[in-house]
């Protein structure tokens, strides 16, 4: 999750102090709140959890996953870009390697 100051882009997701994510809230105006960062990790046993054909891990997958608090959140600092703005986008492209410095 990545920490977002006066924006309505996003929508938020709500978690608890041991990082277990409990709601996500619709895209509204915020003053402040904590977005999904569109990084994930998952263990191959979630698999199974995720019915067939097409879906969307935001708005299929992930609600589902929070019911039983079989999702987690961690809460990152740093730059964050939203590849779906062509600015960022293009930014990206310059940025990305040298944050991997591979």
């Amino acid at each position: 999750l990545k920490q977002m100051h006066d924006f309505d882009r996003y929508g938020v997701v709500k978690t608890n102090e041991q990082g277990d994510v409990l709601s996500f809230e619709e895209k509204k105006h915020q003053n402040e709140g904590w977005i999904n960062s569109g990084i994930y990790c998952f263990d191959r046993s979630l698999a199974s959890r995720i019915p067939e054909g097409f879906v969307s891990l935001e708005s299929e997958v992930f609600p589902l996953l929070s019911q039983d608090q079989s999702l987690k959140a961690i809460k990152l600092e740093g730059e964050f870009i939203d590849i779906g703005i062509p600015e960022d986008y293009n930014n990206g492209q310059s940025l990305i390697p040298e944050w991997i410095k591979l």
